[in-house]
């Protein structure tokens, strides 16, 4: 009996361990020992009401409170999107969630914040780890890991330019989600002045993140979002600059550098293998160091042609 007793109170223990107490509501998640990390995960944590009926295409709402403890120990569902990586049954128009990742560090110290939004288009993918994306690397290197759903195609980003059907939702989604982290990462053990928000493969501090680099830069040259974000540094402004300005053009007009624009202008790629720089102050570069090589590429054909024209004959291999 005093055995009995005694395992209940440490499955207790162990339960409540687990269990965090956030501005909307207590969550439930649980520990995980894989990849040599040992970590709490807190999954399919809703930030906004669900996007349907009245709600759809608009901006979110965020989530009203709740009282129970909520069960975050299992993936939340992902945004609609055509069937690839994920199928139906998984999708469905209420995934307004994020994820947590928590390392296990014993230091006592509050982490820094790695905020994953998803590539995939605007239209597929989305930030549970299941598919393409874990974060033990991340929490190896002793960051919390956290990552977000948003609304994607037509339900995210249909605009009519009026109230009903205003665009972007996804974008705002995206937004909402980031002041649910700021209010409530510090419960989970992070430091919210140490919060870095990136997409994989770009740089935005000094963790690697994005395969849109434009939706970080939506972002960023907001007045909303700047307080929300570490501050950066003028080069990396101008860069994002630089880059939205370029993505934009050529959704426009097909041309990152259009007629009108005052920047450096993208030049035709030809045989001088010219070719814009970009960086805060794009320039055009010339012949790259491995043109030599290129130029192999170039004139096989017609060497070829040539050698077989002079009487030159193909070697046999049967």
């Amino acid at each position: 009996m005093l055995l009995l007793a005694l395992s209940c109170l440490t499955s207790m223990l162990l339960s409540d361990g687990a269990v965090v107490v956030t501005t909307t509501g207590p969550v439930r998640g649980k520990l995980n020992r894989d990849h040599n990390v040992e970590y709490y995960s807190y999954e399919g944590i809703p930030y906004a009401e669900s996007p349907t009926g009245a709600l759809r295409f608009k901006a979110p709402v965020p989530k009203h409170a709740w009282t129970e403890v909520l069960d975050a120990t299992k993936a939340g569902p992902v945004c609609p999107q055509p069937v690839g990586q994920y199928n139906k049954t998984q999708m469905s128009e209420d995934c307004l969630i994020l994820n947590i990742h928590v390392p296990i560090t014993g230091s006592g110290e509050l982490l820094p914040v790695f905020v994953f939004v998803h590539g995939g288009a605007y239209k597929t993918l989305s930030g549970n780890t299941d598919v393409l994306y874990g974060p033990q690397l991340y929490l190896k290197r002793e960051l919390i890991y956290l990552s977000v759903n948003y609304r994607l195609g037509a339900l995210g980003y249909l605009s009519l330019e009026n109230e009903d059907y205003p665009g972007n939702a996804g974008l705002k989604d995206v937004l909402l989600s980031l002041k649910w982290i700021k209010a409530n990462i510090e419960r989970f053990g992070g430091d919210n002045k140490k919060l870095n928000w990136a997409k994989l493969n770009y740089n935005v501090t000094e963790v690697a993140g994005t395969a849109h680099s434009d939706d970080l830069g939506y972002q960023f040259v907001t007045e909303r979002t700047k307080n929300l974000l570490n501050d950066i540094d003028s080069r990396t402004r101008r860069m994002v600059d630089v880059m939205i300005t370029l993505f934009t053009n050529f959704i426009k007009h097909g041309n990152p550098t259009p007629n009108g624009y005052e920047g450096t202008k993208w030049p035709l790629y030809d045989r001088e293998g010219k070719y814009l720089v970009l960086s805060e102050s794009p320039s055009v570069g010339g012949r790259r160091p491995q043109a030599r090589r290129l130029d192999f590429w170039y004139h096989v054909y017609q060497e070829f042609e040539e050698y077989i024209n002079s009487g030159g004959q193909m070697a046999d291999y049967n």
